[in-house]
This record gives structure tokens, C-alpha cells and sequence, in this order.
């Protein structure tokens, strides 16, 4: 039967996003052993690159981190691109006095992807470190992000985020525990040869490997600058070491703006990276596709499965399934009422969680279809 097929295959799919490729890839792993770096005594200089917009309550502490880390000072160099700033972020900027800290204010909105693309021009370091405003490094992540430079087949590095929610539990808050998920999922990757997950919040790769972002084309840049690695045939691995820490506020509203602005922005960029999603690519293309592509149009399978489900419901199995999925719903909305209330019941914010960054992804690639996305971005809510 037709709307069974459509079942099995939608379920089978939603397996394999959420679970059966985390499986696939740990499995694989087993066969490979554990990358081993040695510390480095030769440190290559580092250019950390910062695009900021409206950061007044975060960037003097973003600045002060910066200083504080642990990495020789005539090799580290901070820029910093102020995007047309219009509260106190350029005030702040222009009282830095530091050698290390280069300062550019810009006027005007350009949008994140010019404004890195003229700090990276400005820039004279042999690595590149792009961190947000935001993200508080922990104070040998430097050293940690530059060890895999030691072997020539790799171009990028991403760090580790743990995600602080001041007076809560992080057991009690979904994004953390995505967070753990996807860390180790990149761990597992880097075992085979490169992972695909990254975090935009804490990463570096050769300078020589950079190229430069299509500033007139909306595209997600750490997506588009490690995908770009990878199409030059350099690998991409994770370091648990190098960690930083990003203070978030607990709503899972700010989680769906979030993958709304992704969703859209990678689909944008598919066009600049497809070729590698072919199956000539072997493991690249397996996992970006699993990886990537898939996640982003996860939603589709969900709503297949369940209009599926409404006409199957003569079967008893089936209708069963139809009350558990009309369960989930029900939870994940008593979850988004109480994450309104700061009412914390875990099972249910984790339904939540699942409902809402689905939704955002839906309505990421109807943006997409729609072009409405825009090249600027917004400063999220800080704690």
C-alpha cells in the first residue's frame, strides 16, 4: 500500500537523522584509533577574528578573555569589526588600549560575512580563530585549537562549547544536552577522518585555506568557510580540549530564531558546496548528507509520518502510533507553556525542545524558498 510505503520510509528516515547515523558513525570509529597531538613548541602566530553588532553588556568582558589567554603575546593578534553599531559597543571599543587589540568600526550595516571578510584582510596571523562576542574561552583553548596543525591534511579545528544557564540545572536545559549529543557525534567523525558538525562559536583553520565569503549571498559563514576546507581536500577534526563557554538565556524560543536563521542560510549555501554531496566523494558526502542536509529537512519526514498515520488508523498498530504521536504533541506544548512559566518538568521541555527546532527548520526553508532572509543578524538575548 502506497501511504504505507510513505510511513516506513518517513519513519525510517527520522531514525536515521536522530539516531541511526550517530550509530553507523560510532560503530565505524571502533575500527580507528583515538588521534594523539603533542604539545607545541613552535606556536604558530593567531589572528582571532570577532564580528560584533550591539555587544555593549557582553564585549568588555569578551575583550578582557581575550587578553587573559594563555598564548604567548607577540604571537596572538585580536580583531575586532563593529558592524554599525548603535548602542555603546563602538564607546567601549575606542577605550581599548592594548597592541594586541586592532579595533575597525565600520558604518553602516554590511552584514557578518563582509565584516569577517575585511578583518581576515586586516589580519597578518598563520591561523585563524573566529569566536562571537559572546563566547568566553577557557585559558589554554588557544594552544589546544592549534595542535591538529601539526599533521598537513588538516585545514580546520572546532572546540568544545558548554553552554551555562546562571541558577539552573544544565540537566534540565535541552540545548546542553544537544550539545553533548553533537560533541561526541564530532568526536566520532574525527576518529574516521573529519567531522561535519561545527560550532561557529569556537573554531580555527589555515590562514592559507581561507576563501572569502559571499558577502552578497546570504550563507551561513562557518559553514560555508569549513565546507569550503573540505573542497580543498583538507580534513576538519574536534577538540574536546579546547573548550569555551557561552552564557544563554533558557528560552527555547531563541532556539527556534536560531535554526530558523540556520536552516535558511545553509540551504542558501548548498550551491557553493554541492559538488562534494556527490557519491564520488565516499566519506565526505556520506556524511555530509547525513549529517547536514538531512537535519535540515528533517520536518518533512515528521509531517509525512504523521498525515500518513491519520489514514492508516484502521489498523489498530497503527492507530496506536497515531496516540503516541498525538501524545508527543500534547507534551511538547504543555512544555512550551510551562518553559513560558520557568516551569521545569524534563520530559516535557525535552518534547518541546524537539517541537520547536523542527518548527524553526520548517519555516528556515520556506525562507529560504521565499528569499526573505536577510544578510544582518541580531544580538540574541545575553543572561
Amino acid at each position: 500500500m502506497f501511504i504505507e510505503l510513505i510511513f516506513w520510509i518517513s519513519f525510517g528516515l527520522i531514525v536515521y537523522i536522530y539516531a541511526g547515523y550517530f550509530g553507523v558513525i560510532w560503530l565505524i570509529s571502533r575500527f580507528y584509533p583515538e588521534p594523539v597531538y603533542r604539545d607545541v613548541t613552535d606556536l604558530p602566530k593567531i589572528s582571532l577574528i570577532i564580528a560584533a553588532y550591539n555587544e555593549e553588556k557582553i564585549i568588555a568582558e569578551k575583550i578582557q578573555n581575550c587578553l587573559s589567554l594563555d598564548y604567548p603575546t607577540e604571537c596572538l593578534e585580536i580583531l575586532i569589526g563593529s558592524d554599525g553599531s548603535t548602542d555603546k559597543t563602538n564607546e567601549i571599543l575606542s577605550k581599548v588600549n592594548d597592541p594586541r587589540v586592532k579595533i575597525s568600526m565600520f558604518q553602516g550595516r554590511h552584514g557578518k560575512n563582509w565584516v569577517l571578510n575585511q578583518l581576515v584582510k586586516e589580519s597578518t596571523g598563520d591561523v585563524l580563530v573566529f569566536t562571537d562576542a559572546n563566547i568566553m574561552f577557557n585559558k589554554d583553548a588557544l594552544k589546544h585549537l592549534v595542535k591538529p596543525f601539526q599533521k598537513e591534511t588538516i585545514g580546520g579545528v572546532i572546540g568544545k562549547l558548554s553552554l551555562v544557564v546562571p541558577g539552573e540545572k544544565l540537566d534540565y536545559v535541552p540545548e546542553q544536552s544537544y550539545w553533548s549529543i553533537e560533541s561526541k557525534l564530532r568526536t566520532f567523525e574525527t576518529r574516521i577522518r573529519t567531522t561535519f558538525g561545527l560550532t561557529g562559536a569556537i573554531y580555527a583553520i589555515k590562514r592559507s585555506l581561507f576563501c572569502e565569503l559571499p558577502a552578497d549571498i546570504i550563507v551561513e559563514d562557518d559553514t560555508y568557510i569549513v565546507n569550503s576546507i573540505l573542497r580543498q581536500g583538507y580534513h576538519i577534526v574536534n577538540s574536546e580540549q579546547a573548550t569555551a563557554r557561552e552564557g544563554i538565556v533558557d528560552d527555547i524560543f531563541n532556539e527556534m530564531k536560531r535554526r530558523i536563521r540556520i536552516c535558511a542560510r545553509n540551504l542558501n549555501g548548498i550551491r557553493y558546496f554541492k559538488s562534494l554531496l556527490h557519491p564520488k566523494h565516499g566519506y565526505v558526502a556520506f556524511g555530509l548528507w547525513s549529517h547536514k542536509v538531512l537535519r535540515w529537512i528533517a520536518p518533512f519526514p515528521l509531517i509525512a509520518l504523521f498525515i500518513s498515520t491519520l489514514f492508516l488508523t484502521s489498523n489498530p498498530f497503527y492507530l496506536w502510533v497515531l496516540v503516541f504521536e498525538l501524545m508527543f504533541i500534547i507534551f511538547a506544548l504543555i512544555g512550551i507553556l510551562l518553559n513560558l512559566l520557568k516551569i521545569k518538568i524534563k520530559l516535557l521541555s525535552y518534547c518541546a525542545y524537539f517541537l520547536v527546532i523542527n518548527t524553526g527548520l520548517l519555516i528556515g526553508f520556506f525562507k529560504f524558498l521565499l528569499r526573505l532572509q536577510k544578510p544582518y543578524w541580531e544580538t540574541k538575548s545575553r543572561p
